[in-house]
């Protein structure tokens, strides 16, 4: 899994990755799957020297919808509206991660922004 990670980050170049924090409420099997799958992920992101910018998932869903409470279809629904996408069927796994790489992507803008003695214009 780290591995096809690696070649990801070596294709795209990312400056920064966002990630979603870990939350509660899942059952015990999936927490396991979801630390190994997320270990995996952070020693990738590590390995390439990139900054990880955790969210909740009420900040993806707030930077997405405009409400930290909305459900699963409004996110895909406005990862649609946002990408582009038109009809093309987005599935709750691909929304959620899109959905952050929205918002660490909005995060990021709004911080290079804020940054003084740099013009967004050159950006």
């Amino acid at each position: 899994m780290a591995r096809g990670i690696e070649g990801v980050i070596e294709e795209h170049r990312p400056e920064t990755v966002g990630c979603e924090g870990v939350f509660h409420g899942l059952n015990p099997r999936s927490l396991i799957v979801l630390a190994q799958a997320r270990g995996a992920l952070l020693s990738a992101i590590g390995r390439a020297g990139l900054e990880v910018i955790e969210f909740s998932p009420s900040q993806i869903k707030a930077a997405v919808t405009g409400s930290g409470r909305a459900d699963k279809d409004q996110v895909s629904y406005m990862v649609k509206l946002v990408l582009g996408l038109g009809d093309q069927k987005v599935s709750a796994d691909a929304g959620d991660a899109l959905a952050t790489a929205i918002c660490a992507a909005a995060h990021h803008r709004f911080e290079r922004l804020a940054t003084p003695g740099k013009s967004a214009v050159n950006r």
